[in-house]
This record gives C-alpha cells, structure tokens and sequence, in this order.
C-alpha cells in the first residue's frame, strides 16, 4: 500500500486489539487509555480518515543535519527550525510533512508524531517496524496497529514497569520527554486516569442495569405466555365471548413480541458496554494538539413499566368458576367475568398507543 494521500483503510480500535495491547505491555487497560487520551484524544483518525499526526519542524532540521541544502531550503520555507516552539503548531500538519516530503520524504515521516500514541516516525523499530513507510502504512490501516506500536514502544524502551506501577512522572520523562513537567504531562496523565477509572465504574454499572432490563423483559415475555397459556385453557371451561378473548390474547401477544424485542435490544446494551470500557471523551486535555471534544454517549433506554399484566394475572389466579348450570340462559355468575374482560379491552387503547410509540404495530 503506498503512502498517497494518508488514508488507509482507517479502521477503529476494536476490543481484541486493545486487550492484546494491555497483554503485551502487562498493565491496566485504564493505564494505557489514559495514555493514549493525553497523547490524542483517543482519536486514531482525524475527519478525512488520516492518521493523526503532528509534524515537528525541530525535529525535520535535525532529520536534515547531513543535507544542508535541504535543510536551507526547508528553513527558508518555514518547515524546519532549530529548537522547538520557535512557531506555533498549525490545526493541521498535514500541509506542512507534503511539503516537507518534496524535500525528503523519509525525513519528513520521521519528522512527525502518529496515531493514538503520538509515536514519533524516528522510532520506528521501537514500534515494531523495519522502516518508517512500514510504520506510517500500518498505522493508515487501523487503531490496533496503532496500538500494538504503542505497546512495542513500551516495552522496548522499559517503561512498561513505570505504566503498570502508575508511576506517572517516570512514565512521563521516558515517554514524553526530560521537559515533561514544563507542560504538566505527568500531572494530566494521573487525571486522565482517574477519569478513565470513573468512567469504566459508570459504564460496569450501566452494563449490570442492562443485564437486569433483559432479565426483566425476558420475565414479562413468559408472564405474557403463561397468562395467554391459562386463558386460552379458561376458554374450554367456560364461555368466554371469542372476540374478547381473542383481542386479550392479541394484547398479550403484541406484549410478548415487544418484551422480547426489549431483552434483545438490553442484550445489545450490555454488549457495547462491555466491549467500550470507558467513554470515548474524557475531561482530560490532549498535550500534543488540539482536538475536538467528542459528544457524550445518550443515556441508556429504560424499560417501560406496564401495569396490565399484573392486572389480569391477578384476575386469572382469583377466578373460582362457577357451579355446573343447566342448559339455559347465561348463567348470572358469569356476569362477573364479562364486566372484568370488558375492563380489561378498555385498556387496549392505552396499551396500543404504548405499543406503537416504541414501533410495535
């Protein structure tokens, strides 16, 4: 795959990847995604589907010490200078390492830091990599390459130890760099981490409530068959107006098929808790460049509670038939149990207005 443009096939971090990338380094996964929300905002890709990267003009000048005409060149043009901080930091780098590539393009991916990590191109076999392009190229394709850089990183430069100890101004010096403390890295590191530790408590939290939804629903779903089951058998007992019967049994399906449908989707809810252990914003700033906050995720759906259910249970297990008639008019006891399904159809306007607001028709 060559280069180009930057964009890759840009695929998001998925569970597996993260969890091999927490493996490898032997820390805590929170450890790591407090890292990874320093250094980028827990963002592999920027809109257009690039990698995220900041080019380093301090570091291009170095990268060109043994070419001093193209160093010329790219002072004169603005994409290299001696120290850093010289000039501030464009929203996007992207104009800048093209530019820079047309004087030397190796130089100029060693130049810039990629990805969820921030690594920077000059450490490329730290990463992993045989080159820079081999770096630059995986980190196009997806966030676990990008992650698996990371913990390569890591552990070849021996801060793994650091990380796992949450020993942050450790960690920092060697990831960061000997100016850490000037930007506070350290310090954002730890608050990035207790953010992540008080997002993954709410999301273990949410899942447990979406595990308890799908039990409920899967009861109110059996409690639906069980009553149309007994009324279904009351009917060869006793006579029971078949349209009335057949509109309460209707109900009752229409609330087993709605009931299932809400463990299915709390089943899905557990699972995307689950496999996303932390939101995908924190209040923790990014140190290396401005990124965009993200929106936070829309609080969970919560189950209806429906009454009718409990009503005509209540009816059905209170019920005593009545003693064998003659042959005749209706016998007077059955008065009763019409009023009652009479009643109980004067809820199925309610319970049809409920049923296709959720899109049950």
């Amino acid at each position: 795959m060559a280069i180009g443009n930057f964009v890759g096939a840009a695929q998001r971090q998925t569970a597996a990847g993260l969890a091999k990338a927490v493996a490898d380094v032997g820390c805590s996964e929170r450890a790591l995604l407090a890292v990874v929300q320093v250094e980028s905002a827990r963002r592999g890709f920027d809109h257009l589907n690039r990698p995220v990267m900041l080019f380093e003009p301090h570091i291009f000048y170095r990268e060109l010490e043994n070419l001093p005409a193209a160093r010329a060149r790219a002072v004169a043009q603005g994409l290299a200078y001696p120290r850093w901080g010289e000039r501030p930091y464009p929203v996007d780098s992207y104009p800048r390492i093209i530019a820079a590539m047309q004087l030397d393009a190796e130089a100029a991916l060693r130049s810039a830091s990629w990805g969820l990590p921030q690594i920077l191109g000059s450490n490329f076999r730290l990463a992993g990599y045989g080159d820079v392009f081999a770096m630059v190229e995986a980190f196009m394709a997806s966030e676990d390459n990008q992650l698996a850089g990371m913990a390569s990183f890591i552990v070849k430069t021996g801060l793994a130890p650091a990380l796992k100890a949450l020993d942050w101004a450790r960690f920092a010096r060697g990831y960061n760099g000997a100016a850490y403390a000037r930007n506070g890295y350290d310090r954002h590191l730890a608050a990035a981490y207790a953010a992540n530790r008080t997002a993954v408590a709410r999301n273990e939290a949410e899942a447990a409530k979406a595990k308890e939804d799908q039990s409920k629903a899967v009861g109110n779903a059996g409690k639906a068959i069980v009553v149309g089951t007994i009324l279904a058998w009351l009917h060869t007992s006793i006579e029971i107006p078949a349209p009335q019967l057949l509109a309460a049994i209707g109900l009752i399906g229409l609330f087993a098929v709605w009931a299932l449908s809400e463990a299915v989707r709390a089943n899905n809810r557990a699972a995307a808790f689950a496999a996303h252990p932390a939101p995908e914003h924190h209040s923790a700033a990014p140190v290396s460049m401005p990124v965009e906050k993200l929106p936070s995720p829309p609080p969970a759906d919560a189950i209806p509670e429906w009454e009718f259910l409990p009503t005509l249970g209540k009816w059905v297990m209170t019920w005593t038939p009545p003693e064998p008639k003659p042959a005749g008019p209706p016998p007077s006891e059955l008065s009763g149990i019409s009023g009652q399904l009479e009643e109980l159809i004067g809820l199925s306007g309610e319970i049809s207005t409920r049923l296709k607001a959720l899109g049950v028709h």
